[in-house]
Formats: structure tokens, sequence, C-alpha cells
């Protein structure tokens, strides 16, 4: 559960936060070449298929900024179908490293997210920009809008497109 000291609007961005910093603790315990990527809003995918995802809770809108958040991250570590289909889950462990422990899966991610939640706080959203790029897989989503002109902060470019990506889709617990 967090407490935000920030506005509703920003909050959305914990989302990008949380998606580096799972994406940072599985980097470090994949093989090198093991192809990770984050496909918008939610899912994190190993060798194209999903392998985790997240979801961003508040209190509700009736506060500014929200009373808690949650973001709750799920990573599939162990489980998986014998052979997977496109849109079914994968696993670390199928992914080959069954040597990793949800533990170990854990304690990086918590260590990664102190990190990218501090730099986010003091730096912007720009501190997560290039990284999220080089493992974004942006799909036709209602949450972008194609845009022209420079990257700015909450923005992701690609060659060709920029995206403006407001914010993360944020449930309301309360609701």
């Amino acid at each position: 559960v967090l407490r935000p000291d920030y506005s509703n609007a920003r909050c959305g961005q914990l989302a990008y936060v949380g998606a580096l910093s799972a994406g940072s603790a599985l980097a470090g315990l994949l093989s090198p070449m093991t192809g990770l990527r984050y496909r918008w809003p939610t899912d994190f995918l190993i060798n194209d298929l999903r392998a985790g995802q997240m979801l961003l809770a508040a209190s509700g809108a009736r506060t500014d900024p929200y009373e808690w958040l949650t973001l709750g991250v799920m990573i599939n570590v162990e489980q998986h179908p014998p052979n997977p289909e496109p849109e079914e889950f994968n696993s670390v462990h199928a992914s080959g490293a069954p040597e990793v422990t949800v533990v170990q899966v854990l304690e990086d991610f918590a260590k990664y997210f102190l990190t990218w939640i501090n730099r986010w706080a003091e730096d912007g959203f720009d501190c997560c920009h290039g990284l999220l790029l080089l493992r974004c897989r942006l799909t036709g989503s209602a949450i972008s809008r194609a845009k022209s002109g420079k990257s700015r902060p909450g923005v992701l470019a690609s060659p060709g497109a920029v995206r403006e990506v407001v914010t993360a889709p944020v449930h309301d617990a309360e609701a």
C-alpha cells in the first residue's frame, strides 16, 4: 500500500515505475538473451508469452492525492502450461531459469521499486522514458494517441511515431 504525495493524475505513472521495477528484477534473473517486454497497459512478456501483470487500485477519486494506492504485481515464477499458446502464461522457470525462487523475484522487485520510485519522485517521468521504450511493445490502445513533435515528459516516442501516454488506468477500489 502506497500513500502518494502526488496528484491523482501523476499517480498513474506509478504503473511505469512498477513495470521498470519488475523488468529490472527479471532482467537480472533471466539469461541475457531472453526476450523481456512490457505490453501496455498491464502485462509482462517473456519470450512473447505473458508471464505477469499488474494492477493499480486507489482509494477513490474523492481526494487528491489519493488516500492510498496499491500496486499489485504478479510474476509467474514456477507454474506454466506444458505447451503455452500465445495468450497463455509463461513462467520464469520455463524461460530457462529453473533455479530462480519466488523469494529472489520478490526481493529484487522490492529493491528496484525503491530505486525507481525515488528516481521518479525526484526526476519525473524522464528517468523512465528511455528504458520503457527499450522493452515496450505498444499496441493499439485507448489511452495513447498519436502526436507529432519532440519527446517530452510523459511521452513514449518510438521510430516513426510519438505516442503520449497519459497515465495508467487506476481502478477505484471503493466503487
